[in-house]
């Protein structure tokens, strides 16, 4: 993981640990999680920098932006 996710798998562990701790679900695969959550991010980034090319301002926030 950490040579798949560089710079990243440490925010997916602590992400995924602290998903698991707040709502008591149980996965048959930590790492296939993580794997998906981070495919669903990167996918988002490619549509939101595809909607900047089109001149389409990006309103995305992460979760530790204040709104």
């Amino acid at each position: 993981m950490k040579t798949e996710l560089p710079g990243k798998w440490e925010y997916y562990i602590d992400r995924l640990s602290v998903h698991i701790a707040s709502s008591g679900r149980k996965y048959n695969s930590h790492a296939a999680t993580i794997y998906k959550w981070a495919q669903e991010d990167a996918e988002k980034t490619a549509i939101a920098g595809n909607a900047l090319k089109k001149g389409i301002p990006d309103y995305s926030y992460s979760e530790e932006d204040s709104l």
